[in-house]
């Protein structure tokens, strides 16, 4: 039998958003590891992070 948790279904796993100019390995290497490093993937569950070199922005998004 199929079940299906609605509020499970609708939870995401997190998007994160690069603003990286020029989007070279590095520059986006430079940003996205401290990110990656300062926070455990729990907390990107159900928001959209926009990264910037000078600043992120998380956005919840249910």
């Amino acid at each position: 039998m199929f079940s299906l948790d609605v509020a499970q279904a609708l939870r995401n796993h997190g998007v994160i958003r690069l603003k990286v100019y020029p989007t070279i390995s590095h520059k986006i290497i430079e940003i996205l590891l401290p990110l990656l490093s300062q926070h455990n993937p729990e907390q990107f569950k159900d928001y959209l992070v926009i990264v910037s070199e000078k600043r992120a922005k998380w956005i919840y998004t249910t």
